[in-house]
């Protein structure tokens, strides 16, 4: 079953509003090797740790993307997912 974080979203002020369906899910929390983001429209990601470091670039597609943080060490992190209209920080925790 999917659990879905608190998102937090700024929007530009021309965008529309962001709706459920638009918000991008990540899975699991806490992940172990890999998390899967699903998104509505093409991204980028940017994976930060909790003291504000970039750690993992990179872009997703429409629908689900796995992203490999087996290299992560344990710990919080957030993943900044970025469309040309809006960014949205969903937090996640590497466990093993």
């Amino acid at each position: 079953i999917p659990v879905r974080l608190p998102v937090l979203v700024s929007v530009d002020d021309d965008a529309a509003p962001p709706t459920v369906d638009d918000a991008p899910q990540l899975m699991p929390t806490p992940a172990n090797d890999v998390v899967r983001i699903s998104v509505a429209g093409s991204s980028s990601l940017e994976i930060i740790d909790v003291n504000g470091r970039v750690v993992l670039r990179g872009n997703l597609i429409v629908g689900s993307n796995e992203i490999d943080v087996a290299d992560l060490v344990q710990g919080a992190y957030y993943a900044r997912i970025i469309t040309p209209v809006r960014s949205s920080t969903l937090p996640f925790v590497v466990r093993r």
